[in-house]
């Protein structure tokens, strides 16, 4: 994502960041969102356990939100299938437990 950046610089932040021991290097499998009147409130989940906020302006929290679209819809393009979120799995696993209960 280079939204304030340039990708020559973008690409020696990544790089430097994913090398760095001393910066906490995450993975989520779920986020909880959250938002005042000043900002949004991101928790990064693992397993349904939070393990880490991140709190980030409006104008931060959107960019990211379309810097992320850009990267997925060309992630699916490449692919040539669409990824689905968590709310259209869970609601195909509900009906798949409904269509199993029924049965």
């Amino acid at each position: 994502m280079n939204v304030v950046i340039s990708e020559d610089q973008g690409d020696e932040i990544i790089d430097g960041a994913m090398k760095n021991p001393n910066i906490p290097h995450l993975y989520t499998n779920a986020v909880a969102l959250a938002a005042s009147n000043g900002d949004y409130c991101l928790v990064v989940l693992q397993n349904g356990q939070p393990t880490a906020t991140l709190n980030m302006s409006f104008t931060v929290a959107k960019s990211l939100s379309v810097a992320l679209g850009q990267m997925i819809s060309n992630l699916e393009l490449i692919m040539g299938q669409e990824i689905m979120t968590m709310d259209r799995i869970a609601i195909a696993m509900n009906s798949q437990d409904t269509a199993n209960a029924d049965n």
